[in-house]
């Protein structure tokens, strides 16, 4: 499991797939780019002559006349500056007219200052850096001496927290620039053909699938408080305003003890860092302003292990980072999907003294499924005002903004605000994408798409049918046809047949209506219901539904056991878990985020309620076996499940402490915080029967899904305690029901969920208490077996432990492997438990855990 900072990340990754690699599969119509060639010219002309003011212009390169791609270039004395791009070229845009100096920089060569007399003129102006070859002294080590480095990272491992707590706060303007491109792609995914992906692709099967450029205000606190928000933003072939340019989703700073990357990954000046990496002295320079830098190379001890590798450079009698380039590789994350992650960074000292970041620039790649992906994120800071009070900034738990009218500069305003030149690919993609995406969203371009899309094929046996209509937002899906036919033993053979209409605006709001239409062979019954459900605000994940009708429904209205689960369970070994009964009834629901934090969800519903009989007792197999009576729980007394009618309120709230959220225009993407999640939750239930007495119970659960502890992995736990308040529950369905479980491979993976505790076994209408532990070993555990070491597998420990009057007490544990992956799949993984109980004999077995990729 990620961190929240890089589960948005990969959330993000994930959107971009879905909006960009499955667009570009429907887009497998051939697009026509004669017509557009003539258009491009027209633009690129347009847009030279844009750029051609106001500014200070060339290329970096060395005595060869190599590019420097993102060297730096910064106005002397100030943190204003760019970097320059994969081709070495360079942009920089003077504030006011008169004298200027510029300092060109790029690790490993010999920083170069040059004065300019600026009067708003073009001032083109190449630029050649020396290579920086001053060694220092050949130093003999002996047995008892050590590398000259050591003194100078133990200078700052002293400094570290110095440092990092130098800048109380600052207020600076960010400009980033994304690129992710398919550096290979193959020519079929999942059975049908890409081919050129809508013009995506070129003759070499690579093509550029998100380039992005976006201008920031970045704000930054103490301790570790920042926000970002987004003025303007110009994304390639696409107008929605979902972006990855967002500094927080890659923030390394290696000033901080450990850097969190789905695994805890140690700075190289980190209070232990010795213990964990090996420093050596390459050279030392002394800058123009007399400075010491000291170039060390950073290698790890352990090459399994999750460590850093690459450079730091070091300012001497300061020893805080003058820059750094450090990398680490997917293995070492346990990500085998990512071959490498590199970051390099560049800090500069502010008028005021303190050093502060200027650039970071992060650099990927991987393979997913054949598609061999790369790409880099550039953030250049500027204009920094150090230590500003930012109190009205921080005063929401908002940390990232796009504005609303962020799309709208014009290309003019991109050629003469960029602060990094575009290279020729990048401005090819702009032009193409610009037109292409005019056709992609045109409505006979959309019908085209529809009327292939809409073809019944062969693998809609398998993965289901659905009818869309892009154009109007709507579409209408359709059930795979092989789960129409099921099995339990009060229906026996049943078609359970769910489509549902989904109808989308503009803003992302929508309807869904669901009909289920169910028939039994074995019970000769018709049942018929429907849900209509409207999502009225996404921002606050505003929503409110209606359901009517009649069906086959289970005792715990959390639905433990799938249909189709039982369905094979059934067929295949003559085992029913499932326990059903006849609801007729009318639910009205509502839920709304009320404020930052705190959510609501709340329910009523009037229903008559009808206990079910056994039917059927078909199998394809044990055929020698006995079903067991559509009965829950065979302690409670009959007469709790006799046919009645009532009328049941239901209200939760959930709050999450330190909530931060992500805004974009009619979405919130929410972070949880350091605090755990508080759930509090009541039930009322009025019989109409005038014997039984109205009962109301109420639930407090306590959730907090990731502890971090640094180099030994992480932790959740979950607990809840819930009861009886004002009378008891009568009838079994309004019973406190803790999750239990009887497959080998579980429905779901709640956080509250037993393994090994037999389905209603542990229902009370009195009151349970129930606590839930696991460890996520992360790799500390593999990292130190042979072999194992080299793999994705983690380690995992589980304990979970209930107690209520009258069954008493019962505790299960389980250790077992996590993380397996099968060829490039994330499969999931396998647990070994035990059990023991006062009221049932104790039970051991396999639990393995499948991604919800794969059990959907």
């Amino acid at each position: 499991m990620l961190t929240p900072k890089w589960n948005a990340a990969f959330l993000t990754i994930d959107n971009f797939y879905l909006h960009f690699v499955k667009k570009s599969f429907d887009r497998r119509l051939l697009v026509s780019r004669i017509s557009t060639q003539i258009l491009f010219l027209f633009l690129l002309l347009t847009f030279s002559g844009n750029s051609l003011w106001s500014q200070i212009k060339g290329k970096m390169t060395d005595r060869s006349g190599i590019p420097l791609p993102y060297a730096s270039v910064y106005q002397e004395n100030t943190t204003k500056g760019t970097v320059c791009n994969e081709e070495g070229e360079y942009i920089f845009y003077p504030s006011d007219d008169g004298k200027i100096t510029l300092c060109y920089q790029y690790v490993g060569y010999k920083k170069k200052t040059i004065e300019f007399q600026y009067a708003g003129q073009v001032i083109l102006r190449d630029v050649i850096l020396e290579e920086d070859d001053a060694m220092i002294d050949e130093i003999v080590i002996l047995a008892n001496r050590e590398d000259p480095a050591y003194p100078i990272i133990r200078k700052a491992i002293e400094k570290r927290e110095f440092h990092r707590k130098q800048v109380k706060s600052y207020e600076a303007a960010l400009y980033t620039k994304g690129l992710i491109k398919l550096l290979d792609a193959p020519e079929k995914f999942m059975g049908q053909e890409i081919k050129d992906m809508g013009g995506i692709l070129d003759s070499l099967r690579r093509g550029i699938i998100y380039l992005s450029e976006s201008k920031s205000t970045f704000y930054f606190t103490q301790p570790n408080r920042t926000k970002e928000v987004m003025i303007s933003t110009k994304k390639s072939g696409d107008n929605s305003l979902f972006t990855a340019n967002q500094f927080s989703l890659a923030n390394i700073n290696l000033y901080d003890n450990y850097i969190e990357m789905g695994r805890s990954v140690v700075s190289p000046i980190g209070d232990n860092a010795l213990s964990f990496y090996k420093y050596t002295l390459l050279k030392t320079d002394i800058d123009e302003s007399g400075r010491t830098i000291y170039k060390i190379k950073v290698d790890p001890k352990y090459s399994n292990e999750p460590l850093f590798k690459g450079y730091v450079y070091i300012v001497g009698d300061s020893w805080n980072f003058y820059s750094t380039e450090v990398s680490i590789s997917g293995k070492n994350l346990k990500v085998p999907l990512m071959d490498s992650i590199r970051f390099h960074q560049i800090y500069l000292p502010a008028p005021s003294g303190e050093w502060l970041l200027f650039s970071q620039s992060m650099y990927f790649k991987g393979d997913i499924f054949g598609f061999s992906i790369g790409g880099n994120f550039t953030y250049i800071f500027s204009e920094h005002q150090v230590n500003k009070d930012l109190s009205q900034i921080f005063s929401a738990k908002e940390t990232f903004r796009v504005n609303k009218d962020a799309l709208k500069q014009d290309s003019a305003y991109w050629a003469n605000n960029r602060p990094v030149p575009l290279t020729v690919e990048e401005n090819s993609d702009y032009q193409k994408k610009d037109s292409l995406f005019q056709i992609w969203n045109s409505k006979e371009y959309q019908d085209s798409i529809d009327r292939i899309s809409n073809r019944f094929k062969l693998q809609n046996i398998l993965l289901g049918y659905s009818y869309s209509n892009r154009y109007k937002n709507y579409s209408i899906n359709y059930p795979v046809p092989l789960s129409l036919v099921r099995f339990n033993v009060v229906e026996g053979w049943n078609i359970y047949f769910q489509p549902d209409f989904t109808k989308t605006d503009s803003t992302s709001k929508y309807w869904i209506v669901r009909p289920l239409i169910n028939y039994g062979f074995s019970d000769k019954k018709w049942k018929t219901s429907a849900l209509i459900s409207r999502r009225y605000s996404l921002e606050m994940l505003g929503e409110f539904s209606v359901e009517f009708g009649r069906k086959y429904d289970q005792y715990d209205e959390n639905l433990p056991i799938l249909l189709k689960s039982n369905t094979w369970s059934s067929l295949f070994y003559k085992l029913n878990y499932i326990r059903l009964y006849d609801k007729r009834f009318v639910k009205l629901s509502y839920q709304r985020e009320i404020v930052n934090s705190l959510f609501v969800k709340t329910y009523a519903e009037i229903a008559e309620r009808l206990p079910l009989e056994k039917k059927s007792d078909f199998s394809f197999f044990y055929t020698h076996r006995i079903y067991d009576e559509n009965i829950p729980n065979y302690v409670v007394p009959d007469e709790i499940y006799t046919r009645h009618k009532t009328t049941t309120f239901s209200l939760e709230l959930r709050w999450t402490p330190g909530q931060t959220y992500s805004s974009y225009p009619n979405l919130r993407i929410r972070n949880t915080g350091k605090y755990p999640v508080f759930r509090l939750y009541q039930k009322t239930g009025i019989p109409f029967d005038k014997n039984i007495k109205a009962f109301y119970t109420a639930g407090l659960s306590i959730e907090k899904s990731r502890v971090n502890l640094a180099r030994y992995g992480y932790f959740s736990y979950y607990a809840e305690v819930a009861g009886s308040i004002i009378n008891r529950p009568y009838y079994f369905q309004d019973y406190l029901h803790p999750l239990g479980n009887e497959w080998v491979i579980p429905d779901g993976n709640r956080p509250d969920m037993f393994y090994l505790l037999p389905y209603y076994s542990y229902s009370t209408d009195r009151y349970f208490s129930a606590f839930h532990f696991k460890h996520h070993f992360n790799g500390f555990i593999m990292d130190k077996i042979p072999l194992l070491k080299r793999t994705s597998l983690k380690t995992v420990f589980s304990a979970n432990y209930i107690y209520n009057p009258k069954e008493k007490h019962y505790f299960e544990t389980g250790i077992g492997i996590e993380n397996i992956i099968i060829g490039q799949i994330p499969a999931g993984s396998i647990e070994y438990f035990w059990s023991w109980s006062s009221y049932l004999p104790n039970d051991r077995g396999f639990i393995i855990k499948l991604l919800q990729v794969i059990t959907n």
